[in-house]
């Protein structure tokens, strides 16, 4: 608890100053959808036993989900929107959006996305972490869910910019897309963090991305071991 404490008084001392209009407001909801059309089979992949018990059991979860709506969207103003403020501030360039619609599911079948803006919060529910092989009945911190969807938030802002002005650096390198979209995002992401004297939490930044596989591994080490490639990349969306 003194730690979220401490985390927070950190965010609102590094507030940026930038105006209302340039900061996007980001209404979170819950999406039916995404859960009605959860599969239960997924050929060829075989679905876990766990897997299996948590889809069976989303008419249950979506009873707490639906009661902590306003808990994630006061968590991610609280906690995220100093964060966006911050890499738009830095960036120096408006948010193409002036409102976000993000979606929350509980689907395992599903990954958080940033098109459309969705986010998986299975493991952030006391009734469906106890199903969730690892937590040990204990549902995932909150920051994980405002740095995931930071993460997906900035896809649209660090993707704007390079459809206006395309990157020459990924240009030359070799890569996946996966690898290649990340490059910027992470560098941004890295800034932010540094720049709001939250460099602590990167760590555990890293261990939420590595989880989706080793592009994400490989573009965060990129970032995070190349000085010279960092600066070149936070240069390229100021320019």
């Amino acid at each position: 608890m003194i730690k979220r404490i401490f985390f927070i008084v950190a965010i609102i001392l590094s507030l940026p100053c930038i105006g209302r209009s340039n900061l996007p407001k980001i209404q979170i909801e819950y999406s039916y959808a995404l859960d009605l059309l959860c599969p239960n089979s997924v050929v060829p992949e075989v679905l876990t036993s766990s897997q299996l018990k948590l889809i069976e059991k989303i008419p249950e979860y979506r009873n707490e989900l639906l009661g902590k709506i306003n808990w994630f969207q006061s968590e991610w103003d609280l906690q995220g929107q100093p964060l966006l403020a911050q890499a738009i501030s830095i960036i120096g360039k408006p948010f193409p959006m002036i409102e976000i619609q993000a979606s929350l599911f509980l689907c395992p079948r599903f990954p958080s996305m940033g098109t459309p803006l969705a986010i998986n919060v299975v493991s952030y529910l006391n009734s469906s972490a106890r199903m969730i092989d690892g937590l040990s009945g204990n549902p995932l911190p909150v920051f994980f869910f405002v740095s995931t969807t930071f993460h997906e938030i900035l896809h649209k802002y660090v993707n704007n910019i390079l459809r206006k002005s395309p990157s020459v650096i990924l240009a030359k390198l070799n890569g996946t897309d996966l690898y290649k979209n990340h490059l910027h995002l992470f560098a941004l992401q890295k800034l932010v963090f540094e720049s709001m004297h939250l460099a602590h939490r990167l760590p555990q930044v890293q261990q939420v991305e590595a989880m989706h596989g080793s592009d994400y591994v490989r573009a965060w080490n990129a970032v995070h071991e190349n000085p010279t490639l960092y600066e070149a990349l936070v240069a390229e969306l100021k320019f």
